[in-house]
């Protein structure tokens, strides 16, 4: 008699007691075919909405598959001088500044020029519209006013000195108790800054990213 348990078969098509096949059995799916023009019809029309909204909507428009994070950017400015095409604080470096007597708005000091010594313009008679002043050659870098993210270019320079009116601070009895000027201006120069149009401005711009670390910059 055969020993109790299920650690011994007694038949080859059993084990443990349980059918062979049953322990083994292979698992598929069955397709079935509904022969209904309505329900197809949904099936489909389903499915084209689906297919829509994932690449028109979320991938077209909306760009889903892309990671945007907020840039920050940033420019520097600078000013140079007409030059061969090098760098100016290079000493093998030349500036090439045009003429004054070829600039329209300088004072060319010939026949056709009037000067004025009021305010220190002249009039020629090839621009009768506008007043024509001594011209003065600048810098990139005396010529620009650099901020965080502008700059300001001198094309036009007036110094002047102003000096305080001793007798507004006059200690004397009899002195007046009014005072009709307390600083007196004293005019020294009116300039226009040659050759200015040829100037370049030089821009090099940075965007960085703080969120993903990312950054680049237009070197």
């Amino acid at each position: 008699m055969p020993p109790l348990g299920c650690c011994r078969c007694l038949r080859t098509d059993t084990l443990c007691g349980a059918n062979i096949d049953d322990v083994f059995a292979y698992s598929t799916t069955k397709n079935i075919k509904i022969r209904d023009a309505r329900l197809g019809l949904l099936h489909y029309c389903l499915m084209f909405c689906i297919m829509t909204y994932i690449l028109v909507y979320q991938l077209i428009w909306k760009l889903g598959y892309l990671k945007f994070a907020e840039a920050q950017n940033s420019a520097r400015l600078t000013l140079q001088e007409p030059t061969t095409g090098c760098n100016p604080n290079d000493d093998g470096c030349r500036d090439t500044f045009a003429a004054t007597s070829r600039l329209p708005y300088c004072c060319a000091h010939n026949s056709s020029c009037k000067f004025d010594e009021t305010d220190q313009s002249c009039r020629c008679d090839y621009r009768r519209s506008f007043k024509d002043y001594e011209c003065t050659w600048l810098g990139g870098d005396d010529a620009a006013l650099i901020r965080e993210s502008s700059i300001m270019i001198t094309t036009f320079t007036h110094e002047y000195h102003e000096t305080l009116n001793t007798s507004c601070f006059s200690k004397h009895p009899v002195a007046a108790d009014a005072c009709d000027k307390l600083w007196v201006v004293s005019s020294l120069a009116k300039v226009f800054t040659a050759d200015v149009e040829q100037f370049t401005v030089l821009i090099d711009h940075s965007v960085t990213s703080p969120a993903t670390g990312l950054s680049t910059t237009s070197r």
